[in-house]
């Protein structure tokens, strides 16, 4: 009777535990892009170093995700996670203490710490709500995204019309990530009160020792992650440059991409939910493949009218591809070994693609003068986005292809 009180207890205080850490996990970020011409003009930065500084966190996110699974195997999620809530708010505090390098090394440690988060958090609610893995799945991605238009929203005002400066405006988010760490370490208590063979669901799993590089579920999760990744970050780079060679004034381009933003919040709460209803989500991985197709077509096309409409149609395709690549680590996994390692591997290929593909719009752009070219590379890959959703979306478990 008090171990079942204890972990339904526990239940609850770690649902709101995960949210207070989701709030943290975009919001850093999200607050440079509003600021980073402040920064570079106050740190003497080129286009170039700038450049880097805005595509570190994905750096930083594909090369630490793999590492994540196996600090958490050797020290427990729950530790893993605390001291990436330390490391987060040092990143955060270090990045507006100095100069360049000093924003550089910050920037590269927060972001190794949400590259944490972002592969732990999905194990544990794979662990944990096995039954609620929609709905705990769709709030937290909607918290993290909450977090992120946060960030994007208040980081401006803050510097310049409450003239704190840029480094006051960054730094304010070790708030939320103190009061996150302070009320996660109840979770670490909660596991070390437990009885042992309560602990003992944290043991390894058997597929810990495999290599899930040889297995073709694997790979579809984890390029339904990328490319999505990719045509995300991709178009948040270069749309408002496109809109802008057509006569569309920055101002309505800023409150189309705005809209796009909002569009993925609803978005981001139904699909887990709708998910976890399905025995397969094959033909929801479609449904929001073909939805970006069809909002590419209009610009490969050229049919301005539909501009905004297609930006739209963009947000719910984007906002439901991530939620359900998010809900793939767990469907597709038996434990909270699996569904981390998963995570660790998609999350890795997905930021590295991410990082990749508005450099590589940019060039065939150079190379083309031509937005076409790069318009039609994005309309293939929203067809890989259906073709990867279907097999990625079949109800398998990793196990199956071993």
């Amino acid at each position: 009777m008090l171990i079942s009180r204890l972990l339904a207890n526990r239940q609850v205080s770690l649902f709101f535990s995960i949210l207070a850490v989701a709030v943290c996990l975009r919001g850093p970020i999200t607050g440079v892009g509003p600021l980073l011409q402040e920064i570079q003009s106050y740190l003497g930065l080129n286009n170039t170093a700038a450049g880097i500084l805005a595509t570190l966190p994905l750096l930083a996110f594909a090369g630490f995700s793999l590492f994540a699974p196996k600090l958490a195997l050797r020290f427990g999620t729950e530790n893993t996670l605390l001291a990436a809530l330390g490391l987060l708010i040092i990143g955060i505090l270090w990045r507006s203490a100095g100069g360049s390098w000093a924003v550089y090394l910050g920037t590269a440690l927060l972001s190794m710490a949400i590259a944490v988060g972002n592969v732990l958090i999905p194990g544990l609610v794979k662990q944990h709500y096995p039954l609620q893995v929609g709905l705990i799945t769709a709030l937290y991605a909607l918290t993290m995204n909450l977090g992120g238009a946060a960030g994007s929203a208040v980081s401006v005002p803050l510097s310049e019309e409450w003239q704190w400066g840029w480094r006051s405006a960054l730094a304010v988010w070790a708030i939320p990530g103190m009061l996150a760490l302070l009320i996660w370490v109840t979770q670490v208590v909660a596991v070390k009160s437990m009885p042992s063979t309560v602990q003992a669901d944290h043991a390894q799993h058997p597929l810990a020792k495999i290599s899930l590089w040889r297995n073709p579920l694997a790979w579809m999760v984890t390029l339904f992650m990328g490319l999505q990744s990719l045509m995300f970050y991709t178009l948040l780079s270069w749309l408002p440059h496109i809109l802008a060679e057509e006569g569309i004034s920055a101002t309505q381009a800023g409150a189309m991409l705005g809209m796009m933003q909002v569009v993925v919040l609803p978005i981001t709460l139904i699909t887990p939910i709708l998910a976890s209803k399905l025995r397969h989500q094959q033909w929801l991985g479609v449904v929001c493949g073909m939805i970006l197709v069809l909002s590419m077509v209009v610009f490969v096309a050229h049919w301005s009218a539909w501009y905004f409409t297609a930006v739209l149609w963009l947000g719910v395709g984007m906002g439901g591809a991530f939620s359900l690549s998010m809900m793939l680590f767990g469907l597709r996994s038996d434990s909270i070994t699996e569904a981390a390692a998963l995570s660790g591997m998609a999350q890795a290929v997905g930021y590295l693609l991410a990082a990749c593909g508005p450099v590589l719009f940019g060039l065939l752009h150079d190379w083309t003068h031509s937005w076409i070219y790069p318009l039609v590379l994005l309309l293939l890959v929203s067809v890989l986005i259906a073709v990867t959703g279907y097999f990625a979306g079949r109800d398998r478990k990793l196990a199956f292809y071993r």
